[in-house]
């Protein structure tokens, strides 16, 4: 019962904490939330973490470990992009909209009529850099997540004493 309840919690949290990321996506970055590929993504990503979270305690519940086991592994890296997301989606929201209410400004005040290009290379610049910080995170819990099953070199080394 009490592996049950140790299943329960880590679904639990990391459901909650793919819950979060997908406010945090909707809420602070409704730009990138208006893109079809992100909104399935993240959507997709709270699927995976309610689905994997069922099945490692049902898994562990019923006493079928091979069931527990791939719901834990699955759980996981769910828990871990959540995570990411969640620490770094709310600082590219703040920019986000920073830059919104900047451009909503300059509109207000009729200085948006003449667009020179090198305003708009800010611009994107801007997006792509604020788009770059989740990513990154991603790429290297990934590969940190990777490198964890990876095996462990151990070498022998002889040292010699007077």
């Amino acid at each position: 019962m009490r592996s049950f309840n140790l299943a329960l919690a880590a679904g639990g949290f990391t459901v909650a904490l793919s819950l979060v990321q997908l406010i945090l996506l909707r809420v602070l970055n409704s730009v990138w939330w208006h893109r079809r590929a992100v909104k399935l993504a993240s959507l997709g990503l709270f699927v995976f973490s309610l689905a994997t979270a069922v099945a490692w305690a049902f898994g562990t519940y019923h006493r079928d470990y091979q069931l527990a086991e791939i719901g834990a592994f699955g759980a996981a890296p769910a828990a871990l992009i959540s995570l990411v997301l969640v620490a770094t989606l709310p600082f590219s929201g703040l920019v986000n909209t920073i830059q919104f209410w900047w451009l909503r400004h300059r509109r207000k005040r009729g200085l948006e009529k003449d667009v020179s290009p090198k305003s708009q290379q800010r611009r994107l610049f801007l997006q792509r850099g604020v788009a770059i910080l989740p990513i990154t995170a991603l790429g290297l819990a990934g590969t940190g997540m990777a490198r964890a099953f990876a095996g462990t070199d151990v070498r022998e080394i002889e040292f010699h004493y007077k």
